[in-house]
């Protein structure tokens, strides 16, 4: 987030980050607390995540650290989990992103309809 590159205050990031968009929560479908992630800092291993409950404005604004896990499943792409530790529900290789999966459908419509059903080219 380009505010807390430039020094802002947190009063100024929590501001900007309550009016800046829509909030989508990056965490299984889970009761509770939703969260999501706003910048990353990889020399700490930390990023900045805001939490918020319900429909209701953003609670909170916190570092926490990366969640240490993995994907070492045969034929895991070997990534690691962009949740935070302790983190509800699955790591990010074990969920199935609603609005992914929509936009993917609709880049391969929109490939085919461009380039014919033969997209990417085999060599």
């Amino acid at each position: 987030m380009l505010l807390l590159r430039i020094g802002a205050d947190g009063d100024t990031v929590r501001d900007a980050a309550s009016h800046g968009g829509d909030l989508r929560c990056a965490l299984e479908t889970h009761e509770g607390p939703h969260a999501e992630i706003l910048c990353e800092n990889d020399e700490e291993g930390s990023a900045l995540w805001a939490r918020w409950t319900g429909q209701g404005p953003l609670d909170e604004l916190m570092w926490l650290p990366d969640c240490p896990a993995g994907d070492d499943t045969p034929g895991g792409a070997g990534d690691g989990c962009c949740r935070f530790l302790g983190h509800q529900g699955g790591h990010t290789w074990e969920v199935i992103d609603p609005e992914l999966e929509r936009y993917r459908a609709v880049v391969s419509a929109l490939e085919a309809l461009t380039f014919g059903h033969e997209w990417p080219p085999v060599p």
